[in-house]
C-alpha cells in the first residue's frame, strides 16, 4: 500500500490551493479510485469492536482500514498548500478532510457551475470547429469533476444548439428522430461535415476567378465589337472645320 501511495504521488502535478479545487479533486479522485480506497471518502469507519462467539475482540477490518486511512490521510495533507492546511484542522480520519473541503469550496463550485453552463451556451461564430469543441469539452468535463455530469444526450443537444445555421443540415439529419448517437459519434460526424463544407468552400473559391475573367472577357469582345459596328470618331458634327475649309475661304 506505501508503494501505491509513492505511484500516486508522482501522478500529481498540482497541490490543492484556495483557487483550483476542482482541478485538484479531477486529478485525486480517480488516483483514490485505482487505490480501491473510495470507502474511505464515502463510508463510515468500521466497527472497531466485533462479537466472536461471546467474546468480544478487535474488529481486523477495522485495523486495516485504520492503517490505510493513515496513509491516505497523509498523503492527501502532502497534496495541500499551506493555505488550505489550516482548513482541515482537527479533522481526524480522510472523510472529514473530504467533507470538510467540500462544504468550504461549495459556494466557489456553484459559482463555478453556472459559469461552466454559461460557457456551454455560448456561440461558436467564427471560431474554428476543433477549437470549440476541445472548449466545449472543457467545460462538460469540469462539470463532470464537480459531480454534474450531462449525459451524453444532453451534450449532443447543447452543442447543436451553439453550432450555428452552417451546420443546421447536419442537425437535422442526424437529431430528427432517435435513437441519437453518442457524443463521441456526434462530433465524428460533425468533424466529416465541416470536412465536406470546407471542400465546397475551396470549389467554389476556384470558381470566383473563373467568373471574373469570364466577365472581363466578354467586356472586352463586346467593346472591339462597338468600335468594329460603325460608332467610329467622326470629326463632321458642329464644331469641327473640315479639311480645306479655311483654303476655300482665304480663296
Amino acid at each position: 500500500m506505501i508503494q501505491s501511495f509513492h505511484q500516486m504521488a508522482s501522478l500529481l502535478s498540482v497541490k490543492l490551493s484556495s483557487s483550483n479545487f476542482l482541478l485538484w479533486k479531477s486529478q485525486i479522485y480517480p488516483l483514490i479510485r485505482s487505490a480501491h480506497l473510495l470507502h474511505h471518502i464515502e463510508e463510515d469507519a468500521p466497527t472497531k469492536m466485533i462479537l466472536k462467539g461471546d467474546k468480544e475482540e478487535e474488529n481486523p477490518e477495522y485495523t486495516i482500514w485504520i492503517n490505510n486511512d493513515g496513509l491516505l490521510t497523509s498523503w492527501l495533507l502532502g497534496t495541500m498548500a499551506e493555505e488550505v492546511l489550516g482548513l482541515v484542522i482537527g479533522c481526524n480520519n480522510v472523510r472529514e478532510i473530504w467533507k470538510c473541503l467540500d462544504e468550504h469550496f461549495f459556494d466557489s463550485t456553484k459559482e463555478k457551475e453556472m459559469h461552466l453552463k454559461n460557457q456551454l451556451a455560448v456561440l461558436k461564430g467564427n471560431q474554428p470547429l476543433d477549437e470549440f469543441i476541445r472548449k466545449f469539452k472543457h467545460s462538460c468535463d469540469c462539470l463532470a469533476a464537480i459531480q454534474q455530469p450531462l449525459d451524453d444526450v444532453d451534450k449532443v443537444f447543447q452543442l447543436s444548439r451553439v453550432l450555428g445555421s452552417r451546420y443546421r443540415t447536419y442537425n437535422l439529419v442526424v437529431l430528427s428522430k432517435p435513437p441519437y448517437p453518442t457524443f463521441n459519434e456526434y462530433i465524428m460526424g460533425l468533424k466529416g461535415f465541416e470536412q465536406q463544407l470546407a471542400l465546397e468552400d475551396e470549389e467554389e473559391k476556384a470558381k470566383a476567378p473563373n467568373y471574373a475573367q469570364a466577365f472581363i472577357a466578354q467586356r472586352g469582345r463586346g467593346g472591339c465589337g462597338r468600335n468594329n459596328g460603325g460608332h467610329n470618331f467622326n470629326s463632321r458634327g458642329r464644331g469641327f472645320v473640315q479639311s480645306g475649309t479655311y483654303n476655300n475661304q482665304g480663296g
